[in-house]
C-alpha cells in the first residue's frame, strides 16, 4: 500500500525504516522521503510508528487492528 503519493513510499519502506530505528515521522521522512512534501501521510506514518512500537497481544488481535484500520483509511 502507498503511504506517501508524494514520493510513492509504500507502507513496507515506512515499516523498515522504524525497524531501523526511525521513531518519529521526521527519521522516518530522513530515511525514506515520507512525510516530508505535502504532509498528508504524517498520520499514517504516526500511526505505523504507533503500531511498530506496542507489539499486539496476540495475532489474532494484530489481524483485527490491521483490518480494521485499512477500513478507516480506505
Amino acid at each position: 500500500m502507498i503511504v506517501c503519493s508524494c514520493h510513492g513510499v509504500s507502507d513496507a519502506a515506512v515499516r523498515k525504516a522504524v525497524e531501523e530505528g526511525a521513531r518519529t515521522p521526521e527519521l522516518v521522512a530522513a530515511r525514506c522521503c515520507a512525510g516530508n512534501s505535502c504532509g498528508a501521510c504524517l498520520e499514517m506514518l504516526e500511526q505505523l510508528i504507533r503500531e511498530m512500537a506496542s507489539p499486539p497481544t496476540s495475532s489474532g488481535d494484530a489481524c483485527r487492528a490491521r483490518s480494521l484500520r485499512l477500513k478507516r483509511v480506505a
